[in-house]
């Protein structure tokens, strides 16, 4: 039998006595487990058609996903922000540094209203008294996706 070749991203199973073929999307299910597309088989004519597509979407989408940390910076270096009074700018850079050590890389996409709540909880008590956009901001104003 012939050797498989040795694709980036690409998950060679043999069930059943045919070989199939799975590219990681570079996401994970809520259990922790790599989310994997299923390719035609190995050998047919769609196969690398269908692994350079899956290929150039993980590479653009990989290259462009925004967290939260770089909305964060958007937002300081923002006339909104920079119109603010002193004392409430400082107040949210106070904020943001607490919520940034905790979820600065967080891709801004996976947010939901579940993630919002469990953040405004974690934050409860260490945060200004005067200063509840610390999560609202980024969390309240995405849209909500099923989790």
């Amino acid at each position: 039998m012939a050797r498989l070749p040795k694709l980036k991203y690409v998950k060679f199973t043999r069930s059943k006595g045919k070989i199939y073929a799975y590219f990681d999307k570079g996401r994970k299910k809520s259990n922790g487990e790599p989310i994997r597309l299923p390719l035609p088989p190995y050998g047919t004519v769609g196969f690398y058609d269908s692994y350079s597509s899956f290929l150039g979407a993980r590479t653009k989408r990989m290259a462009i996903v925004p967290t939260i940390a770089s909305v964060a910076e958007l937002y300081q270096n923002s006339d909104d922000f920079k119109d603010r009074s002193e004392g409430t700018k400082k107040v949210y850079r106070i904020t943001l540094k607490k919520v940034l050590a905790e979820f600065g890389e967080f891709p801004l996409e996976d947010v939901t209203r579940k993630k919002s709540t469990t953040c405004s909880m974690k934050f409860q008590g260490q945060l200004p008294k005067t200063c509840s956009w610390p999560c609202w901001v980024f969390f309240s104003a995405t849209p909500a996706r099923a989790t």
